[in-house]
């Protein structure tokens, strides 16, 4: 009944709208303050009521996805099978619990929506990145968190993407969780190369072995070096857990120093 009211509502205002612009177009092309008004208006009624119309509207707001790699052995779908569930923020609005995928080929967030379908398959959205602010997906023993990064952001000297952002204090570290292609028996096949980046306030370096992380932290290295031995925590370029063991220390250590 209250959607009922509430489409009525906007429509009837859609139609008053419209009119109010064909009006304007009329008066001597001074119809742009009135129109832009109108439209405003429309928006903000829109933003405001369409979550009760339709929660899920913005997440088909994107382009249809069709698995381009299904004969493929090896998919550019992040964790590929494994169960897991997700959230999306778009355009400020969080969407909890709903299916995700992430494509590391295409850079994509995939919305799939099982109310809908094509070919008796759910129909499969990627979502616009300039739409969504962030997302998360859910795994049994870890939560990914995925921003947007582009070059407007202060002190990111990357390519713009997604990276999965796991620690994000004084010093910051991301993921890049991305795949390439390669051709096995006539078929493209993808893969999987994640690549892990560190910021400890001088721009984002990338963490290409143990020894080459240790020594990213200069005059700090020989403490970070004795903390890795007595807490047993071995460096490895591709442990995200250690990593981030090692970054809390040295913000620690770095707190109490200033």
């Amino acid at each position: 009944m209250i959607k009922s009211i509430l489409i009525n509502v906007l429509l009837l205002i859609s139609i008053t709208l419209g009119a109010q612009n064909q009006t304007c177009l009329k008066n001597n092309g001074h119809n742009d303050l009135s129109g832009s008004a109108g439209a405003n208006m429309e928006k903000a009624l829109y933003k405001l009521y369409s979550p009760v119309i339709d929660p899920s509207i913005e997440l088909i707001n994107g382009t249809e996805y069709f698995p381009y790699y299904y004969l493929s052995n090896s998919k550019p779908v992040l964790f590929f099978g494994r169960k897991h569930s997700g959230s999306v923020t778009v355009n400020g609005r969080r969407y909890n619990d709903i299916s995700l995928d992430y494509d590391t080929y295409t850079n994509k967030v995939i919305y799939i929506d099982s109310g809908l379908s094509y070919i008796s398959k759910p129909l499969k959205i990627a979502l616009d990145n300039d739409n969504v602010d962030c997302f998360e997906l859910w795994y049994p023993n870890d939560t990914l968190t995925f921003r947007y990064f582009t070059d407007s952001d202060s002190s990111f000297n990357l390519q713009k993407g997604y990276y999965e952002v796991v620690y994000d204090k004084k010093s910051t570290f991301l993921i890049n969780h991305n795949s390439s292609t390669y051709i096995s028996n006539g078929i493209i096949e993808y893969n999987y190369n994640p690549v892990y980046y560190v910021d400890l306030g001088n721009g984002f370096t990338r963490i290409k072995s143990g020894r080459q992380f240790i020594r990213m932290f200069d005059k700090m290295s020989g403490e970070v070096k004795r903390f890795s031995k007595k807490s047993g925590t071995k460096i490895h370029r591709n442990d995200k857990q250690q990593i981030m063991s090692i970054l809390r220390f040295y913000d620690t250590l770095k707190n109490s120093i200033n």
